[in-house]
């Protein structure tokens, strides 16, 4: 009986300890770009025919699946001002350099003018990805002149880490760094 105790105790504390060094299944990746976030926020415009796109590129070894990309922004009042949006969210393979490359998954999002932020979701147990990636938000360029902010922690809280592109009419379609004018990050987040 004092055996079986002991035996019992072991196992408890062996099985305690293996869980304590496991992996958690999610990562808040919110908590990262907070994390980074040391003063107030602000927006990144993008505008239809000209800069319509804005990527966020994630540091990452799976494999792993996303199964939810969260949007934190506005349309802004003024010239431009629009009820909706029309948006794209995507998620990118990146290069070397953290700038989008190949699509993996994509869904459309209607954003209405109330809103802060909203989710789309990806079924069929989430988009699998097993390196670094990026997740982006795109507006339909034939839209000219409609307008989109999203959410920016802020030049020069990017700790360096050269992780924002945006693209668009402007760049040729080629994805480029908001460096080194904004050192930030963007809310969009998987």
């Amino acid at each position: 009986n004092i055996m079986r105790k002991i035996t019992l105790l072991l196992f408890g504390i062996l099985a305690g300890a293996a869980s304590s060094f496991a992996q958690p299944n999610c990562l808040d990746w919110n908590e990262y770009v907070e994390y980074k976030n040391t003063g107030g926020t602000g927006f990144y415009m993008l505008e239809g025919g000209a800069e319509e796109n804005a990527s966020q590129t994630y540091h990452y070894s799976g494999p792993g699946n996303i199964t939810r990309v969260r949007l934190d922004g506005q349309i802004p009042s003024g010239p431009g001002w629009w009820f909706w949006a029309d948006l794209t969210i995507k998620i990118y393979n990146v290069d070397a350099n953290n700038r989008p490359t190949s699509l993996i998954a994509q869904k459309n999002l209607a954003w209405w003018y109330t809103w802060s932020t909203a989710s789309v979701n990806f079924g069929g147990g989430g988009v699998p990805v097993s390196a670094n990636f990026a997740v982006a938000v795109e507006m339909d360029p034939a839209f000219t002149g409609q307008q989109f902010q999203v959410k920016y922690t802020g030049a020069g809280e990017g700790a360096g880490e050269d992780l924002p592109s945006t693209s668009g009419t402007s760049t040729g379609g080629n994805w480029i760094s908001l460096l080194p004018g904004s050192d930030g990050d963007l809310y969009i987040v998987p």
